[in-house]
């Protein structure tokens, strides 16, 4: 009986570090998620104000939706690029 009591005790203190490795693991893969997230959107609008500067966007050169074509054509090549990178 004594022996089946320690095993209980011994499968609870597993299963609490476990339980606390996994919240550590979530808890870093979602900083690593949202410091991506902020650091694609620093370089999507660095991207938008270099085209402003450019003249591109916003010189009367391109009509409105030509240029949210442009800029959605960017970001999406942008993403992929991203995902390209992250998957290897």
């Amino acid at each position: 009986m004594r022996c089946a009591i320690t095993e209980a005790e011994t499968r609870e203190d597993v299963m609490e570090e476990m339980e606390e490795r996994m919240r550590n693991m979530e808890k870093m893969y979602l900083k690593r998620i949202t410091d991506e997230v902020e650091m694609n959107e620093r370089k999507t609008d660095a991207k938008i104000d270099m085209l402003h500067r450019t003249g591109l966007l916003g010189s009367g050169r391109l009509t409105e939706e030509e240029e949210e074509e442009y800029v959605s054509d960017a970001l999406k090549f942008a993403m992929a690029a991203f995902a390209h990178c992250t998957i290897e």
